[in-house]
């Protein structure tokens, strides 16, 4: 009940059903918005909530294969909890918003055996630790990818789920509620707190258009 439904409308144009009740949204509905010459695919998907989780991992699938990220939180209630919420859900789906300080990517299979390309640093180990960590799990034919900094544990995790970094854009809706600038602001410190300002941050009104031409 943020107002993705009717963001996406407004941006759009597309017939997405508008509700003032909770989990209105049960499929996707994809909409084209338009920037100078460029069109976007904007989809409107179902609600990422622990209240719903029979949308969880079919949202995760679409994010996880979406170019970027539209975190649309309310700021009639706590902005700073719909977020951790949103975040936390989609990284236990394997899918991080918030860029981290590296990256593993395992592909498995090959002619030969373990190829490990290192485009960054191991922090706790050596190439030699990385065939033995995967040895250990029996896997003998692997091309490991490493981006930027990384542990032994992170490797590990990569074995047992795939994970991809989004780029993500929250859009705080419902700026004309009242209190909703103070509830803003407690997110902007927020996000700006964080070591890593890799999430862009935008408050709107969908309902009265304001900053929808940003």
């Amino acid at each position: 009940n943020t107002g993705k439904s009717l963001l996406v409308q407004r941006l759009t144009g597309a017939r997405t059903r508008v509700a003032d009740y909770p989990f209105s949204t049960v499929n996707p509905v994809p909409g084209m918005l338009r920037y100078q010459d460029i069109y976007f695919q904007l989809i409107d998907t179902p609600p990422l909530s622990p209240e719903a989780p029979q949308f969880v991992t079919r949202v995760a699938g679409i994010a996880r294969n979406a170019d970027a990220v539209m975190v649309v939180v309310s700021l009639e209630d706590d902005p700073v909890r719909q977020y951790e919420m949103v975040r936390d859900l989609l990284a236990e789906h394997g899918v991080l918003i918030e860029k981290p300080r590296g990256m593993v990517r395992i592909e498995r299979g090959g002619a030969t055996g373990i190829e490990v390309v290192v485009r960054g640093r191991i922090l706790d180990g050596t190439v030699s630790d990385v065939e033995k960590l995967l040895a250990s799990y029996r896997i003998y034919r692997a091309r490991v990818i490493v981006e930027g900094e990384v542990t032994l544990d992170d490797i590990e995790m990569a074995i047992f789920r795939n994970t991809t970094y989004k780029p993500a854009i929250v859009v705080a809706n419902k700026l004309d509620v009242e209190g909703a600038r103070e509830r803003y602001m407690e997110l902007y410190r927020y996000l700006e707190a964080r070591k890593d300002k890799s999430v862009w941050l935008i408050p709107v009104s969908a309902l009265k258009g304001v900053n929808l031409d940003k």
